[in-house]
């Protein structure tokens, strides 16, 4: 189940799409923007809730994979701060 492995998924992700986009010259490659779940699913069976935690393993996942941006989603536009570093 995903929802309960947000850095493995995240990163599973972006590595299938870092080699999907290998084969193209550099200069025409898609900018990668990963949208982030930013909320606790309850619908799905076995779900976990996401608060900062969650948050954080999912964008060091995108760090990770070698990209550099990332958008959080969540419906209700509530995000926890948590889930945010400073920048360093």
């Amino acid at each position: 189940m995903p929802d309960a492995y947000p850095y493995e998924t995240v990163s599973a992700a972006l590595k299938q799409s870092a080699e999907e986009l290998a084969v193209l010259p550099e200069g025409e490659r898609a900018v990668v923007r990963p949208w982030l779940q930013a909320f606790t699913a309850t619908w799905v069976q076995g779900h976990i809730s996401y608060g900062g935690e969650q948050i954080r393993q999912q964008i060091q996942a995108v760090y990770d994979a070698g990209y550099e941006e990332w958008i959080l989603w969540n419906s209700s536009n509530r995000y926890d701060a948590d889930g945010l570093q400073a920048a360093q």
